[in-house]
């Protein structure tokens, strides 16, 4: 059995399943997809996701706009997902 993330935010309170839910993949799909690499990877993404285009239609963006600017959106991705962002390193 495997462990579930949760993601909370003041509005929403998102498991894995309700991100896979809602988008079709989940995190956990999602960082095994981003581990994979080379010809495995893109056999992987194009045999269980249908390539880029599935999965910009399961995380319902769009690859040369992007996401959007509503806040609603963006709070039920950041609870779904996290924040997609890089610590900065502590300068030493």
């Amino acid at each position: 059995m495997t462990k579930e993330k949760k993601c909370t935010t003041v509005d929403n309170d998102f498991s894995s399943e309700d991100a896979r839910h809602r988008f079709g993949i989940s995190i956990q799909e999602l960082e095994k997809l981003m581990q994979t690499r080379g010809h495995e990877g893109i056999k992987q993404l194009n045999d269980i996701y249908d390539g880029l285009s599935g999965i910009e239609q399961k995380l319902k963006t769009n690859l040369i706009t992007g996401l959007s600017n509503d806040e609603i959106d963006l709070s039920i991705r950041i609870a779904a997902f996290g924040r997609n962002e890089i610590r900065q390193k502590p300068s030493t």
